[in-house]
């Protein structure tokens, strides 16, 4: 405070401001803004008049407190969850609301063969790209209409297919995001490589359909 007072006095700054604590005379503490401005100087620059005010500002610095906790609060959950999501053997990506992704684990790198680093930002489509293992149509990844009430959307016959052509058949579960307004604000896509459990299975139906001896159908 006395560093902004002589540097306006000395011509410095073309006003003061400051924000300080003033004691009161029952002995609490107050916010204050102080602002001023000389507004007379004589002929060697000397201050004649000066004019300003104070405001008491407790209520906001106290608000500001209180953000400050809460944003750091936020930062340390959000830390948790990354942690979280890095370290689990489900492969995740997120989405914003424009469907570009905003988050994707170690796990999601490697099943889809993209590097995080050249995901981030980019659409779904760039990274992700699920067909139905029997129509080979894509599975569509959208937001829930107005009208739709938001729920997870479960798939066991998704197949991944990656950049390089190469395809595994995944287990998917895509959950939308939506904030406390009922916004739509993303998605969220866990996946797992299902490949082995699904040629047991097509084992498993074949050998339940056919002989094991001559191999002919007994259905």
């Amino acid at each position: 405070v006395a560093e902004a007072d002589r540097a306006h006095l000395a011509g410095e700054t073309p006003f003061f401001e400051a924000e300080f604590r003033m004691r009161h005379k029952d002995g609490h503490w107050v916010w204050i803004l102080d602002r001023g401005k000389a507004i007379e100087r004589d002929a060697e620059g000397r201050l004649i008049r000066a004019i300003g005010s104070l405001t008491d500002i407790t209520e906001r610095k106290e608000a500001e407190a209180r953000l400050m906790v809460s944003a750091a609060m936020l930062a340390d959950e959000k830390e948790r969850l990354k942690v979280t999501l890095q370290s689990i053997g489900d492969a995740v990506i997120c989405t914003d609301a424009a469907n570009r992704i905003t988050f994707m684990n170690p796990v999601a790198e490697n099943l889809t063969g993209v590097d995080v680093g050249d995901a981030l930002g980019k659409v779904l489509g760039h990274v992700y790209w699920a067909v139905d293992e029997e129509s080979g149509q894509r599975i569509g990844l959208t937001r829930p209409s107005a009208s739709e009430r938001p729920r997870c959307d479960h798939n066991t016959r998704a197949v991944l297919v990656r950049r390089d052509d190469t395809r595994c058949s995944i287990r998917q579960v895509v959950s939308p995001i939506m904030n406390d307004r009922d916004e739509f604000c993303g998605l969220v896509i866990v996946f797992q490589d299902f490949t082995d459990a699904r040629t047991l299975q097509r084992q498993l139906a074949y050998a339940a359909a056919h002989d094991a001896l001559t191999g002919l159908a007994n259905r």
